[in-house]
């Protein structure tokens, strides 16, 4: 089986997150490429390249431009996704601002 992260519990969470790009809630090359520039066991990491990811994908959306809303749904929903993986591990330290802001 692809190991997705060297780090067990790493690996154990992208599952769901890329198990979720069959209902346009991540996109698998996304996962992939994160999944690779995250550093194994660094919670930091994981936060920081989930949040980058989810910024990017919002800045896709050309809010001059008119869209179908099926479309608009599907990148608000994978941003989402990758807004709340940002969010995952940083619930160890309740005192955390970034929990807040995600």
């Amino acid at each position: 089986m692809l190991q997705l992260s060297p780090n067990p519990t790493f690996h154990f969470e992208l599952l769901p997150v890329l198990g979720s790009a069959r209902y346009f809630g991540a996109d698998i090359a996304e996962i992939l490429k994160v999944a690779q520039d995250i550093i194994s066991g660094d919670f930091k990491s994981w936060s920081t390249k989930f949040l980058s990811l989810a910024e990017w994908a919002l800045s896709t959306i050309d809010y001059n431009k008119t869209y179908n809303k099926d479309t608009l749904r599907d990148i608000y929903f994978r941003a989402s996704s990758y807004f709340r993986c940002a969010d995952f591990f940083l619930h160890g330290n309740p005192d955390d601002a970034r929990i807040n802001s995600l």
